[in-house]
């Protein structure tokens, strides 16, 4: 599947806090909590709000950290 280039920054942003809420949420249950009894149920609860609460955030961010790092690079 073949998507167009103005998608970029959308799939890039919705891979990188996919996967980023997934480790955080998993590795702070588990620290919280332990291996309890309905780990995976409540991970997948804990893991969509916060999935949902970043995206958007993570999308601005985005374009604030590419202009930081090209002043912090070119100048």
């Amino acid at each position: 599947m073949k998507l167009s280039k103005k998608f970029e920054p959308w799939i890039f942003v919705f891979v990188m806090v996919f996967g980023m809420t997934a480790i955080v949420t998993a590795l702070s249950i588990l620290i919280n909590l332990g291996f309890v009894q309905g780990f995976f149920s409540i991970w997948v609860k804990t893991w969509l709000t916060t999935f949902l609460l970043a995206f958007f955030p993570a999308y601005l961010m985005r374009a604030i950290a590419i202009k930081v790092v090209k002043k912090v690079i070119y100048n």
